[in-house]
């Protein structure tokens, strides 16, 4: 007999890649595990052609099912209005809404269901005993729903008042010590408890389980580490969603020894299911020298475990569908809050829709997504006659984002006050943001500053990429030009100054990259081509913003936008 011993593991630790999003498949046809990195929105369905993740061969799935992205470290997923809807804990995600995604989740897709891998743990960590020798094969029975009818009266009581007790608990520790408190006083078996799977996949000798809660009869604060092992057999016998037993009768084993190690007479382990997946087990057995002792395993009482149990578990489930969706509510409650705080911030230092600068005329939207990403828009006259306008965006969402924007266009904002060098301004900023923001938090940025006199735009793109010039008599265009890496990326980045003409009737025209990357229905992006496009038809610079904007909601199918797109236009009006 092969035994794997028993490991307490007290330390949080993650099954995932940084950047990655991890999902398992444990329902559903075969398919390969998952591994989606952040770069880029991801969309799952069923069409080959659009989906970045295809799940073939089920019509529950629609051909753009749902998107999944990474914003400032926190994974989402967004139902993209698919006709049979996208699960998340068991809880359907309504259409074009974001829901974070944590590690020990479960998504649900069709016929499929993901366990989102790794979750940190901090409570104790268990590994389960590997029993699975050839005479255990004989012992481990699923029993049919037959057998699950309550025989007892005083069983049905008692079931009562701990379904009342489960479905007020407003924590899952609170739910499994309600759970734990009515099968140690209803069965025969002296221990139990309540525990969830910390893997995706099936159950093998590495499996680990977390222990929420444990009883032990005349213990009945016991410790997790004092239930030292679980059948490794057991478990995964219940991993199809239904109860089983183990049983010690004669004749199946060698004579006085027990399965494990001399250990476990008996076991019963009934899997609590949520959207029709295990996720947590309730788990009682008896050791030898319990049984020896003279724990009644036998009659009547032990003929209605598995039924009390079974039981135990449905309402259990009931109970985890309702704290899944109120942690769902909290989750997107605490996103909304943060969006709006950063949105706030973000309005505080955004100028005038629309305005004269010197001889410039500007105009300027910026439209919420369904994130916010700390867009960065400012326009201004220096003290000498050039104007200077700056647009960005900063990596992240939420008020760590917002925070960074103000703080970066202050700092850029005053640089150019001192001494209006565009290239100057960005490495002090590029210093600023990789001193004192947080890991991962960087800024693209165009900074150009306009002068009317010399007929010239000097500039620096530091990563942006997003901005054309038009000058009179020419299509918009996209400026060749050197740039350089966002700002945060490498505190002694050397950035240079880069000159393009700028004359009478000049035209710029720059936005964030919500704009060209706002996937349409079918899953291709809006494009700086199709801004090219639509910048020919207009010239104003109210025209320009607005009819991009027109453009793109009509792209998007009418639909939120995936991120805040900020559009500004500047043209010199002098003759």
């Amino acid at each position: 007999m092969h035994e794997v011993h028993l490991v307490l593991l007290g330390t949080t630790s993650y099954h995932h890649s940084p950047g990655i999003l991890h999902l398992q498949a444990i329902s559903g046809p075969p398919l390969a595990p998952l591994a989606i990195p952040s770069g880029k929105p991801a969309v799952i369905g069923r069409q080959a052609t659009t989906a970045d993740i295809v799940l073939a061969g089920d019509l529950s799935v629609s051909r753009n099912h749902a998107t999944v992205f990474s914003r400032g470290g926190t994974w989402l997923i967004c139902d993209i209005g698919s006709k049979h809807g996208t699960y998340l804990n068991g809880v359907r995600i309504p259409p074009h809404e974001l829901a974070p995604i944590r590690d020990g989740d479960f998504i649900r897709i069709g016929p499929w269901t993901f366990h989102v891998g790794g979750r940190p743990v901090t409570s104790p960590r268990l590994l389960t005993t590997n029993d699975d020798i050839q005479s255990s094969a004989n012992r481990v029975r699923r029993l049919p729903d037959h057998e699950f009818s309550l025989k007892v009266r005083e069983r049905l009581e008692l079931l009562i008042d701990a379904a009342g007790t489960i479905a007020a608990s407003s924590t899952i520790e609170g739910l499994a010590h309600a759970a734990l408190d009515a099968v140690i006083g209803a069965t025969p078996y002296p221990r139990a408890a309540f525990i969830r799977r910390v893997h995706s996949g099936e159950f093998d000798a590495q499996s680990r389980v977390e222990v929420i809660a444990s009883r032990i009869q005349n213990m009945p604060d016991s410790p997790p580490g004092e239930f030292d092992s679980f059948s490794l057999t057991v478990l995964r016998a219940a991993d199809d969603g239904k109860v089983v037993v183990l049983d010690g009768g004669p004749g199946e084993i060698p004579p006085g020894q027990s399965l494990i190690d001399l250990r476990i007479q008996h076991a019963l382990c009934a899997p609590i299911l949520v959207d029709g997946v295990p996720c947590a087990y309730l788990y009682l057995d008896a050791r030898k020298h319990e049984s020896a002792a003279g724990v009644p395993l036998s009659g009547s009482s032990a003929d209605d475990a598995p039924a009390f149990c079974v039981a135990i578990a449905r309402v259990c489930g009931l109970a985890m569908a309702k704290l899944n969706r109120a942690a769902l509510d909290i989750r997107r409650q605490e996103l909304e809050k943060d969006l709006q705080a950063a949105r706030a911030a973000q309005n505080m230092l955004m100028p005038a829709a629309q305005g004269t600068l010197g001889p410039f005329d500007y105009a300027v939207r910026s439209c919420p997504g369904r994130l916010v990403a700390g867009d960065l828009f400012h326009a201004s006259v220096l003290p000498d006659g050039r104007v200077a306008v700056m647009i960005g965006d900063v990596a992240g969402k939420g008020i760590g984002a917002g925070i960074l924007m103000a703080g970066t266009q202050a700092h850029l904002a005053a640089s150019l006050t001192h001494h209006a060098d565009p290239a100057r301004a960005v490495q002090e900023a590029n210093r600023f943001v990789s001193i004192h923001g947080e890991p991962g938090r960087i800024v693209s940025l165009l900074l150009a500053i306009i002068d009317p006199a010399s007929g010239e735009m000097t500039f620096v793109d530091a990563g942006h990429g997003y901005w054309l010039v038009r000058t009179p008599g020419s299509l918009p265009r996209r400026v060749p030009c050197q740039g350089g890496p966002p700002i945060g990326t490498e505190r002694d980045t050397a950035y240079v100054n880069e000159h393009v003409p700028f004359g009478p009737g000049s035209s710029l025209i720059a936005f964030s990259d919500g704009l060209a990357e706002q996937p349409g229905p079918d899953g291709t992006r809006f494009g700086i081509e199709r801004v090219c496009e639509v910048c020919k038809r207009a010239d104003d610079p109210d025209r320009i913003v607005d009819a991009l904007l027109t453009e793109l909601r009509t792209f998007a199918g009418g639909g939120h936008l995936d991120d805040d797109v900020t559009i500004a236009a500047l043209r010199r009006a002098d003759s």
